[in-house]
């Protein structure tokens, strides 16, 4: 059973939730910072000689200090990616009726390689998560563009749609699939980062969709720590989507409830839903 908690008067502790989570992965994949508030855990009860802070401060925070050099080692922090990347199929190079990518930073990667997958025409549609990305993702566009290719540029304002209201993978997926019905599209390839594609893949699977999976792999200069981070966060996000029902295919009666509580809040929030 689904519920709405994500929809209505939990607008706010969603964004809330939203943006504390990813301040936690932040702070957490800050090596400098986590190192050396354990270092002074440890080392405290050692300067005012106290044995019971030793004992229930110290220790600890030592074990809390070789575990997180551990984690966040590289070696670590690709095995993490890869046992993510382990269920996720390889892109079959099969057409589809439209490209989504998901992201919320304007300068990332997966915009580009969406422009790419466009460009290749691979699917007459393109839909891109996040506020204003359809400019974005148009520039680029148009930079990769041969010159000689102004058909393409024309049609770019009718295949480059936007969905801005999705603030979590699964608003993510409910609120791509609501346009997607509108354009008749069923099979899509998706594009996101290499950690989050398992779980992003479960939850468009659940909505009924056909996905195609189109990782992209983390950027070389990203540090392990968050690396390492972002992988666990997508552990914990599969426990948490799995226990919450996310994955399960919905019922037509389920998507028609979720559509129209959908629909009331794209307009409570007053976003943008497509071109």
């Amino acid at each position: 059973m689904i519920k709405w908690s994500m929809f209505g008067q939990s607008f706010w502790p969603t964004r809330i939730w939203t943006r504390l989570n990813w301040s936690i992965v932040e702070g957490l994949a800050t090596p400098r910072i986590v190192i050396v508030v354990l270092l002074l855990v440890i080392l405290v009860p050692w300067l005012v000689r106290s044995p019971v802070l030793k004992q229930w401060l110290s220790k600890p925070a030592l074990v809390l200090l070789i575990f997180y050099l551990v984690t966040t080692s590289p070696f670590v922090a690709s095995l993490a990616v890869d046992n993510l990347m382990r269920f996720v199929p390889r892109d079959s190079g099969q057409p589809a009726d439209a490209i989504v990518v998901l992201s919320r930073r304007p300068d990332d990667v997966r915009y580009q390689e969406a422009a790419y997958l466009w460009l290749q025409e691979r699917a007459p549609k393109l839909l891109v998560i996040g506020h204003n990305a359809t400019v974005q993702t148009r520039r680029l566009i148009e930079d990769l563009a041969a010159p000689s290719s102004p058909s393409v540029l024309d049609q770019i304002d009718q295949s480059v749609q936007e969905v801005s209201c999705a603030m979590t993978t699964y608003e993510e997926a409910l609120f791509t699939s609501l346009l997607l019905q509108s354009l008749e599209a069923k099979r899509i390839v998706l594009v996101t980062d290499a950690p989050h594609m398992l779980r992003a893949t479960l939850t468009f699977q659940s909505f009924g969709l056909d996905v195609i999976p189109h990782p992209v792999p983390l950027p070389r200069r990203l540090p392990s720590a968050r690396v390492a981070f972002l992988s666990l966060r997508e552990y914990l996000g599969l426990v948490s989507y799995a226990a919450l029902g996310r994955f399960e295919p919905k019922s037509m009666a389920m998507l028609d409830a979720l559509s129209q509580k959908a629909y009331q809040e794209i307009s409570a929030r007053k976003c943008r839903q497509g071109v």
